[in-house]
């Protein structure tokens, strides 16, 4: 147990820092050897997952796979920028994905937490479903066209810490607008 807590902590902060890791290690490392490291942190990040059969590891686990893949093989340093883009579209896909089912992901994370889920409430996750989607979409996109055109340093500053601001404050914003959703309609 212990070991599996620590592979998530050590999964989730290279995640966090991932821009500033590739923006300093570019300087001593060769761009195919960053490769390894995704595999590495693939392979464990799936060891962790709670299910390893649920599709959105799955699909997470399969994009940052064949991207390592194509880093390896090209041995390219564009590829390194390209990883924030796979991360947003990967998720912001499974986030669709979830729309086909009876449950959106939303829904199933919030049922899984014990919320009793009224028909207003299934409406509600659904709709926020909807918006995940659209912000991560939006976020992939940015981080697309700053890896195509805009500067490393600038790249740097989006996907290691503007993102990560934009993203919490929307999070914040949907919590406030939950509690107040909560208390109008009661659901």
């Amino acid at each position: 147990m212990f070991m599996k807590i620590l592979i998530t902590i050590i999964v989730v902060v290279a995640s966090v820092f991932y821009p500033i890791i590739v923006y300093f290690g570019l300087q001593h490392i060769n761009p195919a050897m960053f490769s390894l490291i995704f595999l590495a942190m693939a392979i464990l990040r799936f060891y962790t997952a709670r299910d390893r059969s649920d599709i959105a590891q799955v699909l997470v686990f399969v994009a940052v796979i064949l991207f390592s893949l194509g880093l390896l093989i090209t041995g390219d340093e564009h590829w390194l920028k390209l990883y924030p883009v796979v991360m947003s579209a990967s998720i912001a896909l499974v986030f669709a994905l979830s729309l086909r089912q009876p449950e959106s992901l939303i829904e199933r994370i919030a049922r899984s937490r014990g919320a009793t889920m009224t028909p207003r409430a299934k409406h509600y996750t659904r709709r926020l479903t909807i918006v995940w989607v659209i912000v991560l979409t939006l976020n992939a996109m940015t981080a697309l066209y700053l890896a195509e055109f805009a500067h490393f340093k600038v790249w740097a500053f989006y996907c290691g810490f503007l993102s990560y601001v934009i993203i919490g404050f929307f999070v914040v914003g949907e919590w406030f607008y939950r509690k107040y959703y909560i208390a109008k309609y009661g659901a």
